[in-house]
């Protein structure tokens, strides 16, 4: 007995360690505090073994905030995954990214609808706040990322819209029918139609001009009623007349030659019976309200007078375009399609454009497309071409 008693009490300092441990654990079930239950386990950890709980913890609040983006117009499908991986793979600590989703949520960081309602031209870049761009979160990889987006769709979102509805105050994606479908992006209640540089405007694709396929089909028929009244149907160096490619100086591309039969036919150019000069600028005008059905005909004698001289020369075609073609074209896409301003994006760089006759000049703008196939679809013929310089 007395060698139980001795080891009981040797060791009651341990008994009473052990106790007391249990009585923690215990204490852990029967709290109703969840906070509470975890102090206690952080209290008996070292530092090392805080570190992955920690990460844990901070990973649980990014998905947290990250998921609160989902208040905002433009955080759906593919553009809101592209943004979680964006900031998810970003370099930068936690507490950096959650910096930059706070900005992001905040409109006071935004940039608002002044640098859209007058003409100008400058880099996308320069908008955003300075504070977004200075933070340890790597902004400029994010930046070029949101600025490539495209999703192909026909509500989707094009090229460089993506950035404008993430930085841009109170920022929208208008409905893409109905009243309103007005352009492709809304900030601060200016509507905003985006275009990248290489694209084309028209001159409002239902009300404004005929289907392509439309204009194919008079084509052929020009070239039957041509040859049915003793023209020829060659261009000047033989190559036959192509309804699909109809344009009004030649552009050197062999596989579309024969649209220059258009031209030539017009100016006299062809071989044999020639159209009379005074016809065929009559038959110009008749063409271009043909193809912008909203021209009326005094207005398309008006064009044609100036268009009709420079048929066959690209670089008077090129000034007639720039003078005639552009402005009708641009303003009738605007009025038909309602938005206030068009923004050509090339990269970072834009140019904003809020009336065809006083045009950026950063911007370069093409010729009519007069023939665009005979695609069955909606696409416009008489588009034209728009870049930045």
């Amino acid at each position: 007995m007395t060698d139980v008693t001795n080891f009981v009490e040797g060791n009651m300092e341990r008994f009473l360690d052990y106790q007391k441990e249990c009585n923690k654990l215990l204490a852990l079930t029967e709290k109703r505090d969840i906070r509470d239950q975890i102090k206690v386990l952080v209290d008996k950890m070292d530092d090392k073994e805080l570190v992955p709980l920690k990460t844990s913890l901070m990973k649980s609040l990014l998905d947290e905030k990250i998921d609160e983006l989902k208040n905002t117009s433009w955080y759906e499908g593919n553009a809101a995954d592209l943004v979680k991986q964006l900031i998810l793979n970003d370099k930068s600590d936690v507490t950096a990214k959650m910096a930059f989703i706070a900005m992001l949520k905040n409109e006071k960081y935004k940039f608002d609808k002044s640098a859209f309602t007058q003409k100008g031209a400058g880099d996308l870049d320069d908008l955003v706040d300075t504070r977004i761009k200075s933070g340890e979160f790597d902004y400029p990889t994010f930046r070029d990322k949101v600025l490539k987006f495209n999703e192909q769709a026909a509500s989707g979102v094009g090229k460089g819209e993506l950035f404008l509805l993430i930085f841009g105050k109170n920022s929208q994606k208008p409905s893409s029918r109905g009243g309103g479908a007005k352009g492709d992006v809304i900030i601060d209640g200016h509507h905003i139609e985006v275009k990248d540089s290489g694209g084309m405007f028209h001159a409002g694709k239902e009300e404004g001009l005929a289907k392509a396929s439309e204009v194919f089909a008079f084509n052929e028929k020009m070239i039957q009623w041509a040859k049915k009244n003793g023209y020829s149907t060659n261009t000047s160096d033989g190559v036959p007349a192509d309804a699909k490619y109809f344009r009004f100086s030649p552009v050197g591309r062999k596989n579309t030659r024969g649209g220059d039969w258009f031209h030539e036919y017009l100016t006299g150019k062809t071989e044999g019976k020639k159209l009379p000069k005074q016809q065929a600028e009559t038959f110009l005008a008749k063409y271009l309200a043909k193809v912008y059905i909203q021209l009326d005909m005094n207005e398309a004698k008006r064009m044609a007078a100036k268009l009709f001289p420079a048929l066959g020369d690209v670089k008077l075609i090129e000034k007639v375009s720039k003078e005639v073609f552009t402005p009708f074209v641009f303003n009738s896409y605007r009025d038909v399609e309602q938005f206030d301003s068009l923004i050509v994006l090339k990269g970072s760089k834009y140019a904003n454009i809020i009336d065809g006759y006083d045009m950026p000049p950063s911007v370069r703008t093409g010729t009519p497309t007069i023939s665009k196939g005979k695609s069955t679809y909606a696409v416009p013929a008489g588009a034209i071409g728009i870049a930045l310089k």
